[in-house]
């Protein structure tokens, strides 16, 4: 929490302890997490995402009253993120720096294209059987225990918090219906390269193609060799703290009373 540097805000901050430590003792970095206080026998209940973010600004307007805000935030969180910033600056405040580790924005169904069937059989044959029978498994779980949610014969276990991981089925509620409009500040996109499970049958253009659509004023690409949260635990997170602390040290050399 200490040190001169402007704050770094975290969107549902919980993997960020190793991407801290490189950063360093004077970056104070401040993670937003719904439910954190929460116990854990109690089923979370996400409030909508206007709701939600007009209580993650409110937070961090209590340590920071105005901006130049600075905002990172992983996956969902980095979705939330985007969307304080654009509240922030519909409010006539500043966002810096908006930080995005390996966010994707949720696409519409229409953004998904059928491969050919000859690329279809082909990669159901890469993944092998093994593979296909862990996913067979798996999507059939998960539709049961929607149907079962929905038939109100079983309560949901990915709506119990755990303070150690997301929540998915929360999460992915509150985020189905969201589609989000231009931005024009500027956003860092850490972009990871190892990507552990792809569709067999459909393409989605990767995240850094439908930012490309969204920031009209400044995109920053950055491949990362590590998986989805992977990038920012070591060996990976010091590349991302050098990368992050280089654009902070720029901000305060521009800024020298600021």
């Amino acid at each position: 929490p200490q040190g001169p540097r402007p704050i770094l805000f975290g969107i549902h901050l919980f993997i960020f302890g190793d991407l801290s430590r490189h950063l360093g003792l004077d970056q104070p970095i401040y993670g937003l997490r719904y439910g954190i206080s929460e116990p854990i026998d109690r089923q979370l209940s996400m409030p909508p995402l206007a709701e939600l973010v007009a209580h993650y600004i409110a937070e961090m307007r209590s340590l920071q009253p105005t901006g130049p805000y600075f905002l990172m935030g992983l996956s969902a969180g980095g979705t939330i993120a985007y969307e304080m910033a654009q509240q922030l600056i519909a409010q006539g405040e500043q966002v810096e720096l908006l930080v995005l580790f390996d966010t994707a924005i949720p696409e519409e169904k229409s953004s998904k294209k059928l491969l050919p069937l000859s690329q279809v059989l082909a990669n159901l044959w890469n993944l092998g059987l093994e593979e296909l029978l862990l996913r067979a498994k798996s999507t059939v779980n998960s539709r049961m225990q929607s149907w079962l949610i929905r038939s109100n014969l079983a309560p949901s276990p990915d709506l119990t918090y755990y303070p150690s991981r997301d929540t998915d089925e929360p999460m992915y509620l509150l985020l189905q219906d969201y589609r989000p409009q231009t931005y024009s500040g500027r956003v860092l996109l850490f972009k990871a390269l190892n990507l552990t499970k792809v569709s067999a049958t459909s393409y989605i253009d990767p995240p850094d193609v439908r930012f490309r659509k969204l920031a009209t004023e400044e995109l920053e690409v950055v491949e990362v060799p590590g998986s989805h949260t992977g990038i920012l635990v070591e060996p990976h997170a010091q590349l991302l703290a050098e990368k992050l602390r280089a654009d902070i040290d720029r901000f305060l050399e521009d800024h020298p009373t600021g």
